[in-house]
């Protein structure tokens, strides 16, 4: 029990005290330091006063026993990190007063269920809730005027630019959606299948990364981009339709995928290492009239012996001439 009169517990004050199983915080405490429980992997109960408004960037991170907590109203921001890597956080409350929710600040939390946005939030940052993969349930307060999840779709889209910025093993993205954002879907390793709609033109960075249940994907022909590491290491996606609208592929897009059959109808610039580790892959279509671009090591790390190529007879002899 920390003793009254104690108004701020300072940086890292408590940090890595693995054997801490619980503490009762006082009432005249106003903030809690960066990384101040850090590490308390014991940690499975924490009481928090109400006159707290402030908690630090990884301020609990990886305390992996912590099972829930109930944060006071006055809290108005959820810092970087704040709550990353509590494996064991089945719940929380993210109070009215909160105005902004930090990068990672609920990252690894990979026994969450459910998350409900307040209305007042209008600001999240990259990748809050990645690495949740447990996570079924996505809520955003019908008034909140920045985000939304239209249509019960269970996912955060930031309203104005129609972009969905996180998603969940449940997620059915609207047709209204024009971009799969940052990190969308990272890790989320309950996801089987999703259909992305007609108007989605691009995807974003890190968007599929790791999504290692997901089998099949349908890609539409209003999307132009696909950014880095897009599907890295999503090792059960076994085929892959890319059609003609997309002009870009970004760098290890698909590297360790588990994609056996790749079909490119289109002419898209295809950057380093986007299939770099595709161990498994077996037969490529290529349907242009002329090789695709490709930067370098594009099928760095695949057994090109193995592989077979499959163009138009009358290209077939520039396709020959062309470094794969």
């Amino acid at each position: 029990t920390i003793p009254k009169g104690v108004t701020s517990i300072g940086v890292e004050a408590f940090s890595g005290c693995s054997s801490l199983t619980s503490i009762t915080i006082p009432k005249g405490v106003t903030s809690i330091g960066v990384k101040a429980f850090s590490g308390c992997s014991s940690l499975t109960n924490i009481t928090l006063p109400e006159g707290l408004t402030s908690i630090g960037k990884s301020a609990y991170y990886k305390c992996t026993s912590l099972i829930s907590i109930t944060l006071p109203e006055n809290v108005t921001s959820i810092e970087e990190e704040a709550f990353s890597g509590c494996s064991s956080l089945a719940s929380i409350n993210i109070p009215e007063e909160v105005t902004s929710i930090e990068d990672w600040a609920f990252s690894g939390c990979s026994g969450l269920t459910i998350i409900i946005i307040p209305e007042d939030v209008t600001s999240i940052g990259k990748s809050v809730f990645s690495d949740c993969s447990s996570l079924a349930d996505i809520i955003v307060a019908d008034r909140n005027k920045v985000y939304d999840s239209r249509e019960g779709c269970n996912a955060i889209i930031e309203t104005v630019s129609n972009t969905l910025i996180q998603g969940c093993s449940k997620t059915i993205i609207p047709k209204s959606v024009t971009e799969i954002g940052y990190g969308a879907f990272r890790n989320c390793s309950n996801l089987t299948n999703i259909t992305i709609p007609e108007n989605v033109t691009s995807i974003g960075k890190l968007a599929f990364y790791k999504c290692t249940s997901l089998t099949g994907i349908t890609i539409p022909k209003s999307v132009t981009s696909i950014e880095g590491w897009a599907f890295k290491g999503c090792s059960s996606l076994t085929s892959l339709l890319i059609l003609k609208g997309v002009t870009s592929i970004g760098e290890q897009a698909f590297q360790n995928s588990g994609i056996t059959y790749l079909t490119i109808l289109g002419k898209p610039t295809i950057n380093g290492k986007a299939f770099d580790g595709c161990e498994k892959l077996t037969d490529i279509y290529c349907y242009s009239e002329e090789t695709p671009p490709t930067r370098y090591r594009v099928f760095n790390g695949s057994d090109l012996s193995h592989i077979t190529l499959h163009v138009p007879n009358y290209a077939m002899e520039q396709y020959k001439n062309t470094e794969p």
